[in-house]
């Protein structure tokens, strides 16, 4: 693992690697949660702080499916503003369950480090959870903001008879209440082939769909208690530009939005940068070969003393 500039890619001399195999199930305020996998032993969760090098193992999940090859879940790491706690939240389902069976739902509370059942789950039907997830139903989620998880969706209650493919909805699910809320999309590009990305512009939630002629960045505001779409930047596309968007939504969905000293503003994709205005592709960072996760990284001293964390091992 590595910490790098948005704008720059360049990189501090620290770098941190370990033998095992991990895959990166959230992130939240300088914390990953992170999972263990592979073919000699059972997932293993844990909590990284990569910023005072520790690291917290998270007791077995309560859900016997969690360990079933045969199931999947959804795992998603927050913070929960109300009670002022870190949690993980982990929805489980079994492939071939009865469509109409509820989903297993846990929560484990940093405070108090164990998993607690909630008895009448999340709520929804296996059923109803693939068709609020539409054609891609066990993703991790597109972006963690202000103590709540966003996916690209549809309204399960909506005339979804089929899963399209294209999303009508902002799925969101609140660390707080853990409950799952729809909001509808903006009306953006209406072209039949349309990429969408989630990425954050300062204090704001943005959403930025480009298609072979068009691009479009929307901002969620919120005033007064309602949620609404301001339309922030409108402008034209080009063949190099969504092509890189397509080859890079294949891989990894997360960008990064900055702006440069000349005032040009620049949304990130890996290696590669996109220049709204003129809609030119730039390539960045040749020294970096390869890379399987992208995240917002921020330092913390959450771990550093309590909670029975451990020194993280570090291997050159």
């Amino acid at each position: 693992m590595t910490v790098r500039r948005a704008d720059t890619l360049g990189k501090p001399a620290n770098i941190f690697k370990n033998p095992e195999y991990y895959s990166l199930r959230g992130n939240c305020d300088g914390l990953l949660l992170m999972c263990r996998t592979g073919l000699d032993h059972c997932p293993e969760l844990t909590i990284w702080n990569l910023s005072c090098r520790k690291s917290l193992l998270l007791p077995p999940c309560p859900f016997p499916q969690f360990y079933n090859r045969l199931s999947d879940y959804i795992c998603v790491f927050g913070f929960a503003s109300q009670s002022k706690d870190y949690k993980v939240i982990l929805i489980t389902i079994e492939r071939y369950e009865d469509p109409k069976a509820m989903m297993n739902f846990a929560v484990y509370t940093l405070s108090d480090q164990r998993w607690n059942v909630r008895n009448n789950g999340c709520g929804i039907s296996h059923d109803y959870f693939k068709r609020m997830f539409g054609y891609s139903p066990y993703k991790k989620f597109d972006c963690y903001f202000q103590g709540t998880a966003h996916w690209f969706g549809n309204d399960p209650d909506g005339d979804n008879g089929n899963y399209r493919i294209k999303h009508t909805h902002l799925v969101s699910l609140d660390f707080s209440s853990e409950k799952f809320t729809f909001m509808e999309l903006p009306n953006t590009c209406d072209e039949q082939e349309t990429l969408w990305f989630m990425f954050l512009i300062g204090e704001s939630l943005a959403i930025f769909c480009i298609s072979r002629v068009s691009s479009n960045i929307w901002v969620l505001e919120q005033e007064s208690g309602k949620r609404e779409w301001t339309l922030w930047f409108s402008g034209t596309s080009s063949k190099a530009g969504f092509n890189l968007f397509k080859s890079y939504s294949r891989e990894n969905s997360v960008v990064f939005y900055y702006e440069s000293v000349d005032g040009s503003r620049h949304l990130r994709c890996g290696t590669k940068s996109y220049n709204l205005a003129d809609c030119r592709v730039q390539i960045h960072g040749k020294s970096i070969k390869c890379f399987r996760e992208l995240q917002n990284y921020s330092e913390s001293l959450v771990l550093h003393k309590g909670y029975g964390a451990e020194d993280l091992p570090s291997f050159p």
